[in-house]
């Protein structure tokens, strides 16, 4: 075999392996990103619960003294 298609062959099997990393790493990127997402969803939620749950004595419409 021609030694410039044995290079060919070896360089295309590295590029096949980097893609392969390169497609392995961006689908546990994205493992991550939807897991933060779904974290900040929860912590949302519990903040809304939280300020639902605050009575700040003070009646619509009347400004906030501290």
């Amino acid at each position: 075999m021609d030694d410039r298609l044995i290079a060919i062959e070896e360089r295309m099997a590295h590029l096949e392996r980097i893609l392969d990393e390169a497609s392995a790493e961006i689908l546990r990127q994205d493992r991550l990103i939807d897991g933060l997402g779904r974290r900040i969803q929860r912590l949302e939620a519990r903040l809304a619960e939280f300020a639902a749950g605050i009575d700040d004595g003070s009646e619509p419409g009347t400004p906030f003294l501290p």
